[in-house]
């Protein structure tokens, strides 16, 4: 083969590479009150076994996001997985929260800052990769609340398991802040 040859191969592996863009996080979603994107603890996963991801925020300060049980007002982040590929049952974990008390004594739960939703899923791949796609509707607030509605996606390629140091470390780091199955939500909120 020669050069010119390799160069043009060369050439289309770089756009392949950029219009399937495999990587561990998606782009970011970004508005005033905050960002949000998801992020998955391997570059490369396995067709079976468990796939580790979650949705990253991280607020405009005096911002924040809720958690499952939301107070006095509010509602937690839902999602839709309409358009995902090659997993099942995926299972949202939620970090211990933060209280806010309000003005007129309105309790909130919820998380200022960067917070990671961890989720964890069972992988079924049938094709060369799984496709995570996410539409995302939730509330940022302060004295009042914004919704916002994005949709996010990854795509995965399927193979032998390569790790993203950086997101899994991330990931696990919220997991551990996760209750345990001991504690009911009427003591985390006390």
């Amino acid at each position: 083969m020669n050069s010119k040859s390799k160069t043009i191969i060369l050439l289309f592996a770089a756009i392949f590479a950029a219009c399937h863009s495999w990587a561990a996080s998606s782009e970011w979603k970004v508005n005033p009150n905050g960002q949000v994107r998801l992020i998955a603890s391997a570059d490369r996963v396995p067709a079976h076994g468990k796939l580790t991801f979650g949705f990253q925020f991280k607020t405009t300060p005096g911002w924040y996001v809720y958690w499952k049980v939301p107070g006095d007002s509010g509602y937690p982040p839902s999602v839709q997985w309409k358009g995902s590929e090659g997993f099942k049952n995926p299972t949202i974990f939620w970090p211990a929260p933060t209280r806010f008390i309000l003005p007129g004594n309105i309790t909130e739960y919820g998380y200022a800052g960067n917070v990671v939703y961890p989720i964890q899923a069972e992988l079924e791949a049938k094709g060369a990769t799984v496709q995570v796609k996410a539409t995302l509707s939730y509330l940022t607030c302060n004295t009042a609340c914004v919704p916002y509605k994005y949709t996010l996606a990854l795509n995965l390629p399927v193979g032998p398991e390569k790790s993203d140091p950086e997101a899994k470390a991330t990931i696990e780091r919220f997991l551990e802040l996760v209750p345990s199955a001991q504690k009911t939500n009427e003591e985390i909120q006390r």
